[in-house]
């Protein structure tokens, strides 16, 4: 296998071409878990992955529960799937505290100030189940918590990594916060036997073939742990030898066509092909592969998984402005495929007049 059959083998296992999802949940569960503080680009991860779908039918799934926008690994916003919700984050979210200590101090907060945090948070959401993030600092204020200079994104984020709250239906274009028991209350849950072994399962399945580094960063495990839960899974995991580094994938994964289907992508900033694996060297072309990281976590244009360069778009009245900066020359054929991309971009968020502009 080479690097580009891995890159291939990725772009399957990740649902990015032969998708079988039905729904937004599907493609959330087979990822475990979408990177999601870019809220527009999360959606259009899981509208890349799921044919004929619109945000409409991305955010319905958010605003009745079925998926949950909440903090279970390294501090960053996520979409899980509501059944996966607690075990992921009472697993991973508490080992993010240790390491925001010394923020939480500089911004001078104590556990003192979290528990009455805590105490008007909970009492405001038990009178309104729904609150926007400035309707919360507001109840705060009013009972003494001070939320400027960022203390109230790390009260937020401080809760939601307690398995207090989580984030709920947008209120117009406004984000909210709710209980988060309460939200997940009529979910059905699921609850591994071994967490560890199932993490492993289901990372190497939804982002396999990756290495135990790729596998520990994502899911902010140390390396020991890492190993020991990949040892727990072995047995549903196969191994990979490519210019002698070890990758892991489910031993059920289909490997057999990874070099029948030539294919491009405009994914989102932060999309899981891009930002779930410690080395991102293997997206880059050879000659490209001195480039930032912020660059390849950008909204980023694909050829068989390689990237090609980056896009951007900005939305003014009913047309979209696309801008494309590729790494090099874009052939006819790839100008047509990118095209392609771009109409389904546009169908996605139901814009459908659209300019391009080609940046040297």
């Amino acid at each position: 296998m080479t690097i580009a059959d891995i890159l291939k083998q990725r772009l399957k296992n990740q649902w990015l071409v032969e998708s079988p999802a039905q729904s937004p949940s599907d493609v959330v569960r087979q990822l475990l878990a979408v990177q999601a503080q870019d809220y527009l680009g999360s959606m259009w991860a899981i509208g890349q992955r799921l044919p004929g779908s619109d945000e409409t039918i991305v955010e319905r799934s958010i605003a009745n529960g079925s998926l949950i926008r909440t903090w279970p690994m390294r501090g960053t916003l996520h979409l899980v799937a509501a059944e996966d919700a607690r075990w992921l984050c009472d697993f991973l979210a508490a080992r993010v505290l240790p390491k925001t200590r010394s923020v939480y101090q500089k911004a001078g907060l104590d556990s003192s100030v979290f528990k009455k945090s805590e105490r008007l948070i909970i009492k405001a959401l038990e009178k309104e189940p729904v609150l926007t993030r400035d309707e919360m600092y507001e109840r705060l204020e009013k009972g003494g918590i001070a939320t400027g200079n960022s203390r109230g994104l790390h009260i937020t984020g401080y809760m939601a990594i307690t398995g207090r709250i989580c984030l709920g239906p947008r209120k117009g274009k406004q984000h909210t916060i709710v209980l988060r028991d309460e939200w997940l209350r009529t979910a059905k849950e699921f609850q591994p036997d071994d967490i560890q072994q199932t993490l492993a399962e289901r990372y190497f399945a939804g982002h396999g073939p990756a290495t135990v580094q790729d596998f520990a960063w994502w899911s902010g495990l140390t390396l020991t742990e890492a190993r020991q839960a990949i040892d727990k899974a072995s047995s549903a995991l196969r191994t990979i030898k490519v210019k002698d580094i070890t990758y892991y994938e489910t031993s059920d994964a289909d490997s057999k066509k990874t070099t029948k289907f030539n294919v491009t992508h405009l994914l989102p900033a932060y999309d899981e092909f891009t930002v779930a694996y410690k080395d991102r060297t293997l997206l880059l072309p050879q000659n490209q592969r001195d480039r930032s990281s912020m660059e390849v976590l950008s909204p980023v244009m694909s050829v068989n998984g390689a990237l090609m360069g980056t896009w951007s778009r900005s939305l003014v009245k009913s047309r979209i402005n696309f801008q494309l900066k590729p790494f090099g020359t874009i052939t006819a054929a790839q100008r047509t495929k990118i095209n392609a991309q771009i109409k389904k971009y546009a169908a996605f968020v139901g814009v459908h007049n659209s300019t391009i502009e080609v940046l040297s």
